[in-house]
């Protein structure tokens, strides 16, 4: 090393060759070292505490998550329930309308009334009476027990 020295002026090289320099720099490359563990250490404390916030955040979208879908489970049943209600309705009405449909192609109302208008108007009249009676119930009227002999919408008055 002191051939290396030879060729520096002499102030550099009582630097270079001082011990006391070469502690000073082992303590900064210590301290330096030191400095960035901790930095780095922090950093990391940093983004593990960043990341327990964002699992909680998630935690809690997942629970509200499963609410939602537990309550639209409810009102896809409840939903179900009212569709399959409906279609059933629909279907005993299609029914009660074919039966009134055969009821009428096997009657000529026109020749019967012919025979006895006074029977076929009595019928028309009790007809439309109780066809009268049943709007009022669908409207919202309650219903009675001289409503449950109504023929014209037996679903009505059940």
């Amino acid at each position: 090393m002191n051939a290396l020295l030879a060729f520096l002026p002499p102030p550099v090289q009582m630097v270079l060759t001082s011990k006391w320099l070469w502690r000073l720099i082992g303590v900064f490359i210590i301290v330096f070292t030191a400095w960035w563990f901790y930095d780095t250490y922090r950093d990391a404390q940093d983004e593990v505490l960043r990341l327990q916030q964002v699992n909680q955040e998630l935690s809690l979208n997942i629970s509200h998550l499963e609410q939602s879908i537990v309550l639209n489970e409810a009102t896809n049943a409840a939903q179900s329930a009212t569709v399959a209600r409906l279609t059933k309705e629909a279907n005993s009405s299609r029914a009660a309308l074919d039966r009134l449909r055969e009821q009428f192609a096997k009657t000529d109302l026109g020749k019967a009334a012919m025979k006895s208008p006074n029977e076929i108007e009595a019928m028309i009249d009790k007809a439309s009476v109780e066809r009268t009676r049943c709007m009022e119930i669908a409207a919202g009227d309650t219903v009675k027990e001289e409503d449950k002999v109504n023929n014209v919408c037996p679903q009505l008055v059940k």
